[in-house]
């Protein structure tokens, strides 16, 4: 049973591969080029991996490998438990999948179009994320940062009902594969015990509650005296961030300036140099440069998970926030960079989502750090 679970992996593992590395060259191409063609492509190719993860035969061959521990060899067990989880999602119907990729496809072409009638109607064209981002953060028109924050709101609803269609599609997937929804499925998946996820998150909040009403002050006070307004009548587009989700005090020196006279390049190249880390042939391999064609977000692609090229795309507009993009992003690249090149290929990928998350976060952190 052993060599016939090793067979198997191994040639699962072989054209897995081979589509793998395909997709990811198309997503790469297609994250510089937004371009219809390349759309196509990459639709195609991602068609052609997702075929493979959805094999029946190959779900339950190593759902029964796993669920009834076949093998005790470490690695390949480990490889086993990995490819069910990779597989899992991937068994709903192609029917639903189809669905959910058009209403994905759907969701940006109304925010496009909705982009448009505003730009229309204003006069003025829509604004980037890292604008936004910028605005927020040093603005003191309250009307300027009302614009962005309604601008995030206007996308939001013309996004929602499709969202919420699509949570119900993935929630009946979810149940058709056993789970109660897709929120269950999802946790287990990423190997996350959901008891012990909630019960984590209620003691974080019992225990930072009255520290999180203190920092809260700290805020509005800093908030107020920057927009000129009493704290009582602070609106949500007087905070640095859209969605509330984190606060970046202003500091005493400006990064925007620090950042404007120089070469990301070479910020990324000296700040890892220091750490012992040489990042240039992840750098040639990526684009850090701003482009009219690109995908705004952020991109961190392991090309090649058997091999060690990963690349890097950023829309670096040389301010603080795009240096705090710029290192993240890096973060974590080395690290896929580094992953043990002696490792099976199914094991050759971050070890929990977390951990590749919280490099990213943690390098990130140190454009705000003096040191």
């Amino acid at each position: 049973m052993e060599r016939n679970i090793l067979d198997f992996l191994e040639l699962h593992s072989s054209e897995l591969r081979k589509l793998e590395r395909s997709r990811n060259e198309s997503f790469w191409k297609f994250t510089l080029m937004q371009a219809r063609a390349q759309a196509r492509r990459f639709h195609d190719k991602n068609q052609l991996r997702n075929a493979n993860y959805s094999e029946r035969e190959a779900y339950a061959r190593v759902l029964t490998y796993d669920r009834e521990g076949l093998t005790e060899t470490p690695d390949a067990a480990r490889q086993v438990r990995v490819l069910r989880l990779l597989i899992t999602e991937h068994q709903i119907s192609p029917t639903t999948r189809e669905s959910l990729a058009r209403s994905i496809d759907e969701i940006t072409q109304d925010i496009a179009d909705s982009d448009k009638e505003a730009e229309e109607a204003i006069g003025e064209e829509t604004i980037s994320p890292l604008d936004a981002q910028h605005i927020l953060s040093t603005s003191t028109s309250d009307a300027r940062r009302r614009g962005v924050w309604e601008m995030q709101r206007r996308r939001a609803r013309v996004a929602a009902p499709t969202i919420l269609r699509m949570v119900g599609q993935r929630n009946r997937s979810a149940r058709d594969l056993g789970f109660r929804d897709y929120f269950q499925m999802a946790l287990e998946l990423d190997e996350i015990d959901e008891t012990r996820l909630i019960e984590t998150l209620n003691t974080i909040i019992a225990g930072t509650d009255s520290i999180y009403r203190k920092v809260k002050k700290t805020i509005d006070a800093e908030q107020s005296k920057l927009i000129g307004r009493s704290q009582r009548s602070l609106k949500p587009w007087h905070y640095s961030r859209v969605y509330l989700d984190r606060h970046q005090p202003r500091l005493p020196v400006d990064l925007d300036i620090f950042y404007k006279r120089k070469s990301l390049a070479k910020v990324a190249r000296t700040a890892f140099s220091r750490m012992g880390i040489d990042v240039t042939g992840i750098l040639e391999d990526s684009d850090i440069e701003v482009s009219d064609t690109k995908h705004p977000d952020p991109l961190v692609l392991h090309i090649d998970p058997a091999g060690s090229t990963v690349r890097v795309s950023l829309q670096s507009t040389r301010d603080g926030e795009s240096g705090a993009e710029l290192l993240s992003s890096f973060g974590k690249a080395i690290y896929l960079s580094n992953l043990g090149k002696d490792l099976p290929y199914l094991l050759r990928r971050p070890s929990h989502p977390s951990i590749h998350d919280a490099i990213g976060r943690v390098m990130g952190s140190l454009t705000r750090t003096p040191e």
